[in-house]
């Protein structure tokens, strides 16, 4: 059936300027957009399509009758890659583009697309082959079989596209025979750290919704943001997640850290430490007694916190990229403390924070990372509330079922939550 609208004037071709009368059906319209990306490159398509779309999208939003062919202009404005929106942080505001708000809705809770897979394991393979290629060589000649596996891995920019049969055939067992080959050899506790952690998540966080995209571009963009991250002193309640432990084997890990810390934190209030504001958990572990080998290693780790700063009303926030893990189990122990003994101070500590700087590239760039961070944030944090807790993020879409809020009232803190 067709209807009778305006005409908006598009430009199909540069030597084909015409007017699209829109007494058309929708499959016309349709079949004419269809054409533009298969016959402009990128720059010819944001010189000579765009502009025309935005105002045919500005012209007709919210008209009677014509919703469904404002939706196909729109639709028609593709996402960058996430290459573009790399090399674009620091001069495109992607808050107001069209596709802005499909990022979020419907797409936050999408799978990741292929192009979207490959560059988040980028991060993988290349940590992968840094590891290889600085084993010592005595632990090359020691395990050369486990060593020729593993640069025999298929890259991991490839196994992102697995299905998990073929993951399972041709990824699993090298990472098994490389764990088994260098676990407790002196000197490659990181890389056989990763494996690990690659064997556990890789496949699973490749599967993940797009939510995981968004998390590695606002750690992108913040490392792009500013130079060398410089130690900086914070109270602990200062500090806010990248992301909720949504993996039980992670909440594990946490529940061991917190329960460490809080043994920690006991003998430290015993000394009448804990009772002063201002102590630092940092140097507690490095100059205390209470600091025996165990707690050093469950609150210590080879990664330090590393984090950026953001500004919610008068407060300034440090959001973790590295540290969520140990910040949910050392806030967890800082509430069973004060849960029985009102007068325990929380800590502080010190993490590694990158600042931004202060060019008109920098402030787009840090607009383009809280664009990213609130995708995040909306897209990983339950969409839960709970009595005498406040949420990270109050807007969030993430759906969880009812078994899964049980396991959040257990242990708020692993979900970003702070009393209220």
């Amino acid at each position: 059936m067709c209807r009778t609208l305006p005409v908006l004037l598009i430009t199909v071709l540069p030597s084909q300027v015409q007017a699209l009368s829109l007494q058309s059906t929708r499959r016309n319209a349709v079949l004419r957009g269809s054409m533009i990306p298969a016959l402009f490159n990128k720059n010819e398509y944001d010189v000579d399509v765009t502009p025309v779309l935005d105002q045919g999208i500005s012209a007709l939003k919210g008209k009677v009758g014509v919703d469904a062919f404002v939706s196909f202009l729109e639709n028609t404005h593709p996402e960058p890659e996430p290459r573009e929106f790399v090399d674009l942080s620091g001069s495109v505001d992607f808050s107001v583009q069209p596709y802005a708000e499909q990022m979020l809705v419907p797409d936050g809770l999408s799978p990741m697309t292929d192009a979207q897979k490959v560059w988040s394991a980028e991060y993988f393979d290349q940590q992968l082959w840094d590891g290889i290629e600085s084993l010592p060589v005595e632990i090359v000649d020691a395990a050369p079989l486990a060593v020729k596996a593993l640069t025999s891995l298929p890259p991991l920019t490839e196994a992102a596209l697995f299905d998990k049969d073929k993951y399972d055939a041709d990824v699993i067992p090298v990472l098994d025979q490389g764990i088994s080959a260098l676990k407790g050899k002196a000197g490659v506790e990181v890389f056989v750290s990763f494996l690990e952690n690659t064997r556990a998540y890789f496949f699973m966080l490749m599967n993940f919704p797009r939510s995981h995209f968004y998390l590695g571009m606002t750690d992108a963009l913040a490392m792009k943001l500013g130079g060398t991250p410089e130690p900086v002193q914070v109270q602990i309640e200062a500090t806010r997640m990248m992301h909720p432990l949504m993996d039980e084997h992670a909440r594990a890990k946490s529940d061991r850290r917190r329960d460490t810390a809080a043994t920690f934190f006991k003998c430290l209030y015993d000394a009448c430490i804990a009772t002063q504001p201002g102590w630092n958990l940092n140097t507690m572990l490095t100059e205390s007694s209470c600091a025996s080998d165990d707690v050093k290693n469950a609150l210590q780790s080879m990664s330090p916190m590393i984090s950026f700063p953001i500004e919610q009303g008068s407060e300034t926030l440090y959001v973790l990229m590295e540290g969520n893990g140990r910040i949910g189990g050392l806030k967890a122990a800082v509430d069973l403390l004060i849960s029985k003994h009102s007068n325990f101070m929380p800590p502080n500590l010190t993490i590694n924070v990158i600042k931004p700087g202060h060019e008109k590239k920098d402030e787009m760039l840090m607009k383009n990372l809280l664009f990213f961070l609130s995708l995040n944030w909306r897209t990983q944090f339950p969409n839960v509330d709970l009595e005498g807790w406040t949420r990270q993020e109050p807007a969030s879409l993430k759906p969880v079922s009812d078994e899964f809020v049980a396991i959040i009232r257990e242990s708020p803190r692993y979900f970003g939550y702070t009393p209220a």
